[in-house]
C-alpha cells in the first residue's frame, strides 16, 4: 500500500512519537487517528519496537529520477537554501534516531511524495523536526518532490 508507510527499520520512538500525534490529534488522518486511538502507552512502545526491528527493503527507482534527486539528495543546493537530505537522514536514509530524524531510504514513493507535499503546504509541522522540514519542502518543486521520491525509494 504506497499510501501508508513502510514502518519496517524505522526508528522505534519515531514511530512512537507519531503514533502518539494521531491519538492527540496533533497529526491528522482520518484513518491513522482512528487506529491509534485505543492505543495505550503499552501498546505503543510494543509496535514501535516490533517495526523497528523489522527489515526494510528498497524498491526500484526511477533511473530518469536520478539526475535531478541524487543531487539534492547527496549535497542539496546551497544557492536556494536547500540542505540534503543525506545531511540528515543518512548516506543510505537509514536516519539518526537520537536526533529524531526517520529513516527515508526504501520509502514508498508514493508516500514519500505526499509527505513532501504535505510539508511544502505547511500541512505537516508535528515533531522536533516538522517545522525544518517545512522549510526545506516549500523551496522544492513539484517535478523535484516527484524525482526525490523516486530516488529515495530505491536508497538503501
Amino acid at each position: 500500500m504506497p499510501d501508508w508507510p513502510k514502518l519496517a527499520g524505522q526508528g522505534s520512538n519515531y514511530i512512537a512519537h507519531q503514533l502518539k500525534a494521531f491519538k492527540s490529534g496533533e497529526r491528522k488522518d482520518p484513518v491513522m487517528t482512528a487506529q491509534a486511538a485505543p492505543l495505550s502507552d503499552a501498546d505503543i512502545a510494543d509496535i514501535s519496537a516490533y517495526f523497528s526491528q523489522q527489515k526494510s527493503t528498497p524498491a526500484a527507482g526511477s533511473k530518469d529520477a536520478v539526475a535531478v534527486a541524487e543531487p539534492l539528495f547527496r549535497a542539496g543546493d546551497a544557492a536556494r537554501g536547500i540542505p540534503a537530505c543525506a545531511s540528515c537522514h543518512g548516506p543510505k536514509g537509514a536516519g539518526n534516531p537520537a536526533a529524531g530524524y526517520p529513516r527515508i531510504g526504501s520509502q514508498h514513493a508514493k508516500y514519500t511524495a505526499k509527505q513532501l507535499t504535505a510539508y511544502r503546504a505547511g500541512e505537516r509541522k508535528v515533531g522536533p523536526t516538522g517545522q525544518m522540514m517545512a522549510a526545506v519542502a516549500s523551496k522544492l518543486t513539484d517535478d523535484e518532490i516527484q524525482a526525490l521520491a523516486s530516488y529515495i525509494t530505491g536508497v538503501q
